[in-house]
């Protein structure tokens, strides 16, 4: 999938898809996929495959951050990615995300 990228650091948006593939890097792709549905159903997110938002993935990202289990540095690991992603687009174009598009 040929995402856009930010201007000068072809970085792109993260997306749902980009988490789950992050969790299931290191947990499996079975226990992977369970934790990021059980986050959504915990916290009340329905959704359709890669279609959340980038505020609903920042939720997520804090949610899987408090964890007391291997989960929660994959967590922190995704809200830094949100972040460092968020304050390029800041910088590259004064704009905020809006959503994983």
């Amino acid at each position: 999938m040929n995402r856009p990228t930010l201007p000068r650091y072809h970085l792109a948006e993260p997306s749902e898809q980009d988490a789950v593939d992050a969790l299931s890097a290191v947990l499996g792709e079975r226990r992977g996929r369970m934790v990021w549905e059980g986050a959504c159903d915990v916290l009340g997110l329905e959704r359709q495959a890669n279609t959340l938002s980038f505020p609903q993935l920042r939720v997520i990202a804090d949610y899987l951050s408090a964890q007391p289990t291997a989960v929660g540095p994959l967590g922190v690991a995704l809200r830094t990615r949100l972040a460092a992603y968020e304050a390029l687009l800041v910088r590259v174009s004064g704009m905020y995300p809006t959503s994983s598009s």
